[in-house]
Parts: structure tokens; C-alpha cells; sequence
């Protein structure tokens, strides 16, 4: 798969969305990469409405709820050596 432009939002407790964009090839990387962006910019997963279900918009619309992504990552390894290198991309910085 290609890298593909995605805008990931998450909506916090005052019911307001927070939205980044990143490069990503699946929907699990790019909602990992859009977590790990909103924490580098301090918006903390405390703030964040239960249960969180993130929007990724590329050409397609998909949610998929924070709880999955953080399982996702929790995960050691992964289903190819691809998923495995995604992880790792997600996991550096």
C-alpha cells in the first residue's frame, strides 16, 4: 500500500473535535500516528471522551475506537513483517 494523506480527529470531553494530519498506509497506522501527534501536542488521553472513536478521511471515511488502537500497539509484533515496521514507525520520537 501507498502512503496516503489522512486527517485523524479525536473529540475530547468538552465535545470538541481535535483534528491532525499524517501519512499513513493502513487505518491503524495512521490512528496510531494521529494519537501519537495529538499527545505530542499535549492534548492528554485523560481529556478525550469515553468511549473515543477516531475519524480517519482519506478518500473513505473510517472510525475505529481508541481502545483497538492502543491494543493495536500494545501488541507485540504483528500479522507481517509490514505491520511490525509500522508499529515501530509509530513507536520512534
Amino acid at each position: 500500500m501507498a502512503l496516503r494523506e489522512c486527517r485523524v480527529t479525536f473529540r475530547d470531553v468538552r465535545d470538541i473535535d481535535h483534528s491532525v494530519t499524517v501519512h499513513a498506509e493502513t487505518t491503524m497506522d495512521a490512528a496510531a500516528l494521529g494519537l501519537k501527534r495529538i499527545r505530542e501536542q499535549h492534548f492528554v488521553t485523560e481529556d478525550l471522551a469515553d468511549p473515543v472513536m477516531v475519524e480517519l478521511v482519506t478518500s473513505t471515511q473510517h472510525k475505529v475506537s481508541l481502545k483497538k488502537v492502543i491494543d493495536w500497539m500494545a501488541h507485540a509484533g504483528g500479522t507481517s513483517p509490514k505491520e511490525i515496521a509500522m508499529k515501530a514507525r509509530v513507536r520512534e520520537g
